[in-house]
């Protein structure tokens, strides 16, 4: 009984293997522990804007003074020489964030575009100038002061720039570099208190000094 139980009920594991200079796999019959898979995380990642202009690319930076009442929203431009043709790739997206705004706040608006320029002095050294030109500030009250407001600035920063260039000889522009959106929160002045006429102006009866009473 117990050879038979050496034979087929061996106490020492190294009886299985018959020969120890050939290993031997042995399979075990436990069945294999299952590892629930784990689901990696979703990156969520933001669709590119159909308004993002084409073929260049453009990097967006955004500063902001005095809790937000003043708004400098930057573009980087590249590869592009035309001004004219900046303006009218950029009009969808400066109008979105004049839009965004627009819903917490009336504004003034100033577009601004930087330009860099080259040319040649008389020694044949070439020379570069990076010059900005303003749009001067527009009121925006509602949504469609927009189209007026934007044109207006286009057309003044390209009179400008036209006579800047007239007013120097040799400048080339090589290139846009920037263009600007500037905001200021616009507040309507209402009638908010009352203060009392000086007792030396009163007393002269010429000077009507109104004060408001609430309605309720």
């Amino acid at each position: 009984m117990e050879k038979y139980m050496k034979e087929f009920h061996p106490k020492d594991p190294l009886a299985l293997i018959e020969d120890h200079s050939t290993p031997t796999v042995v399979t075990s019959t436990i069945p294999p522990t299952v590892t629930p898979a784990v689901t990696p995380p979703t990156l969520s990642v933001a669709p590119t804007s159909s308004m993002d202009p084409t073929p260049y690319q453009t990097f967006d930076t955004e500063v902001t003074a005095f809790n937000k009442r003043l708004v400098e929203k930057k573009w980087f431009i590249r590869g592009q020489k035309d001004i004219l043709k900046v303006f009218t790739n950029y009009r969808e997206k400066v109008n979105h964030a004049v839009t965004r705004a627009l819903k917490k706040h009336q504004l003034k608006i100033d577009l601004v575009i930087k330009v860099r320029l080259l040319r040649q002095d008389q020694e044949g050294e070439q020379q570069e100038v990076s010059q900005a030109f303003c749009g001067g500030p527009r009121l925006i009250l509602r949504a469609d002061d927009f189209d007026e407001a934007y044109d207006e600035s286009v057309k003044k920063i390209w009179a400008d720039f036209d006579q800047w260039l007239s007013q120097r000889s040799g400048w080339i522009l090589e290139r846009v570099e920037n263009l600007y959106l500037n905001t200021a929160t616009y507040d309507l002045i209402y009638g908010r208190s009352y203060i009392p006429t000086s007792k030396g102006i009163a007393a002269k009866k010429a000077v009507v000094n109104v004060q408001r009473q609430p309605v309720f």
